[in-house]
């Protein structure tokens, strides 16, 4: 008995990746089948997967019923491209006894391919192909690949069957954009995540230059470390919101709202006793709403541990919480995302996304109201800078009706 892995995009995981899940499991030359999301695959750019968090979040979904089954987050907590042969040194090393087997579990098209990989030949010795059927091979160009492989670099492959069950990823995402999703072929879970959190709907970082989008996927590596999934799936919601609203109203910059949005909560679950510079430049009102302390704690925390130091986003950051007495439009984007993101269940939330389409002061001005009724329903205390905002906000929009 042995351990398998299995690797892939996973974008999103769809109905063909988990029943190959389970007929590595009904092969029973396993104990423990590991599932890994891939970081940036080598034969991949940046921009043509999606951000790895949610593909992690997608497959933990798709596979909660299967005991023998765990979802591993090694590849996308790596920096750079991901590469089979480190994955399998990584588990040989860390997770395998001593005498224990490692199937690396491969579709056929990958299996035909595998020479192309990474140090393949070393690949080859350290585990044991298993591999699945899928269409487009013959039983013949499998065997003889298989005879190959063997006699070249003595190679040990199993096959184990597969139903022909030809699903795309990238016919997936385009049905999705389309508006298809109800018939896409993903696990019912997958298929609420999906529609959730509005994923593969558009492309919203399409000017966002190579650099910042990897610049964006670096920082959300570094928030893996500081939160949980649930948590980084909000962050990047939030992200991608802050660009929809940013896109929509002018003096707004687009790349300043997304990087604000995905490090608006970094601070979120840190202990912020271990921030006491911070803590001394606050005053008692702030010191006495612990709901809002880590928007000043994450603004000081991104300089040294992000590198982020502009001064919009850092306040956006800081604010995002209970705002400014005079919000920029950058802090009113933020706050607005936090609220209203996709995912986001509350009840207030439809008349407010509706008006954020059209006037972002007025959907901010419920949003406080709808904030400052929550807050006094559970006894708290309405932080005095968000009513200084709202002070201000109901004037300017007054006097535009004037």
């Amino acid at each position: 008995m042995g351990i398998a892995i299995y690797g892939g995009t996973f974008d999103p995981f769809h109905k063909a990746h988990r029943r190959i899940v389970k007929q590595v499991l009904k092969t029973g030359v396993i104990d423990k089948l590991y599932v890994i999301p891939a970081g940036t695959p080598p034969h991949k750019g940046r921009r043509d997967v999606s951000f790895s968090t949610y593909r992690y979040k997608m497959a933990q979904l798709a596979l909660a019923g299967y005991p023998a089954v765990e979802v591993s987050d090694f590849e996308i907590r790596q920096e750079g491209r991901s590469y089979t042969i480190e994955t399998v040194r990584h588990f040989r090393n860390q997770v395998a006894h001593v005498d224990e087997e490692i199937f690396l579990v491969l579709g056929s098209d990958s299996f035909m391919q595998i020479e192309t990989w990474r140090e393949f030949s070393k690949l080859l010795r350290e585990t044991t192909l298993l591999v699945a059927r899928r269409p487009g091979e013959t039983d013949l160009e499998l065997a003889g690949q298989k005879t190959r492989l063997e006699k070249l670099y003595g190679a040990r492959v199993q096959f184990f069957p597969m139903e022909p069950y030809d699903v795309s990823s990238t016919a997936i995402r385009r049905d999705i954009a389309q508006g298809k999703l109800d018939s896409v072929p993903v696990p019912k879970p997958v298929r609420e995540f999906i529609k959730t959190n509005r994923l593969y709907e558009q492309d919203l970082l399409y000017d966002f230059s190579d650099e910042q989008i990897q610049t964006l996927r670096t920082y959300e590596r570094k928030l893996m470390g500081l939160m949980s999934t649930n948590r980084l799936v909000h962050s990047l919601n939030v992200m991608f919101e802050a660009v929809r609203i940013a896109r929509r109203f002018p003096g707004i910059d687009v790349w300043k709202a997304a990087v604000a949005g995905l490090l608006h909560d970094s601070a979120k679950e840190l202990d912020y006793h271990n921030f006491p510079d911070v803590l001394q430049r606050l005053d008692e009102a702030t010191l006495a709403n612990k709901p809002i302390i880590h928007g000043p704690v994450g603004a000081s925390f991104v300089i040294d541990y992000f590198g982020v130091n502009d001064p919009a986003i850092r306040d956006a950051i800081f604010h995002h919480s209970s705002l400014s007495p005079v919000p920029s439009p950058l802090e009113k984007c933020i706050y607005l995302a936090d609220k209203i993101e996709p995912a986001r269940p509350f009840s207030d939330l439809p008349a407010i996304r509706k008006m954020a389409e059209v006037d972002l002061d007025k959907a901010v001005l419920m949003t406080i109201d709808a904030s400052i009724a929550s807050i006094k329903s559970h006894g708290g205390n309405v932080h005095q800078d968000t009513l200084a905002a709202r002070a201000y906000l109901s004037k300017k929009i007054d006097s535009r009706t004037r």
